[in-house]
């Protein structure tokens, strides 16, 4: 009898966890083609990969070339980080995930705080190419 209450207590309670584990899981946010506000798209592609670091810097991301068109940037907080790839053109720009560590990624599903820090870079580049754009003439 005891034995079969335990079980059931066992039971209950990974039912009751479960769903608390999961909680931070989220699908995987990529940003695919988003187009550059009319006034970031007066800049050159050069001025747009100088904009897109200093964006990623304001949010402490670690930005390096990949190649022409193309960045690859870093994320770190506590034991979690993410790399993405971001490509861009004078029209469009695109952020995916390449590589995440303690952000409990199982396929398409991840940590959701990764999706903030995606949702913060994609608005700060918005932000910055259209202050950008609005200072050229």
């Amino acid at each position: 009898m005891i034995r079969q209450f335990s079980i059931s207590v066992s039971i209950v309670a990974g039912l009751l966890i479960a769903p608390i584990i999961c909680a931070n899981a989220a699908t995987v946010t990529n940003v695919a083609d988003h187009p550059i506000l009319a006034s970031g798209a007066k800049l050159t592609e050069d001025a747009i990969r100088k904009n897109i670091i200093l964006a990623g810097l304001k949010r402490h991301w670690h930005m390096a070339d990949d190649g022409p068109g193309q960045l690859k940037a870093v994320q770190e907080s506590a034991n979690q980080s993410a790399t993405v790839s971001i490509t861009y053109t004078t029209t469009s720009y695109s952020i995916k995930l390449l590589d995440s560590t303690g952000l409990d990624q199982k396929g398409d599903d991840i940590d959701r705080r990764y999706n903030g820090w995606i949702r913060y870079l994609t608005q700060d580049i918005d932000d910055q190419l259209s202050e950008a754009g609005l200072g050229v003439q």
